[in-house]
């Protein structure tokens, strides 16, 4: 967001779009005004406290949807791939978070597993970003 001559409609039009489309994640940038581009050379350009300001509504947005898409889906079962572990949890990942981008899924160390091993996790909690799961056995269904 940014680019020369954006205005403050074109701004609020994109909340409204992001507000409707809901994404499930979103990245945003502040548009640089990069020597030699061709932009760099536009008459308008949008101030950098005006761009930092829109992405901070912005991404203050996507928080908020990201956190309620992940609070629906708490209670379900998802297979989960195991990428690797901290002190606390294991880190892994459904087929739909994308490594380095997305949250990611934090299971519980109750049970021993292993990196790169897929197990069905039972969400139990959402994050704004990231679940929380345990391993799933046939009476946590």
């Amino acid at each position: 967001m940014g680019f020369p001559g954006e205005k403050d409609e074109d701004f609020q039009e994109l909340i409204e779009f992001a507000k409707i489309i809901r994404f499930d994640n979103l990245g945003v940038f502040k548009y640089p005004k990069e020597e030699g581009s061709a932009a760099a050379l536009m008459k308008d350009q949008i101030p950098e406290e005006v761009k930092a300001i829109r992405e901070k509504e912005l991404m203050k947005l996507q928080k908020e949807i990201s956190a309620d898409i992940n609070s629906e889906k708490v209670n379900k079962i998802y297979d989960v791939l195991i990428e690797y572990e901290n002190e606390d949890f294991y880190i892994g990942r459904t087929q739909g978070m994308t490594p380095d981008i997305d949250g990611v899924v934090l299971i519980d160390k109750d049970k021993t597993l292993s990196i790169g091993e897929i197990v069905k996790i039972k969400t139990i909690e959402a994050l704004e970003y990231d679940l929380i799961g345990v391993v799933c056995d046939e009476s946590s269904k």
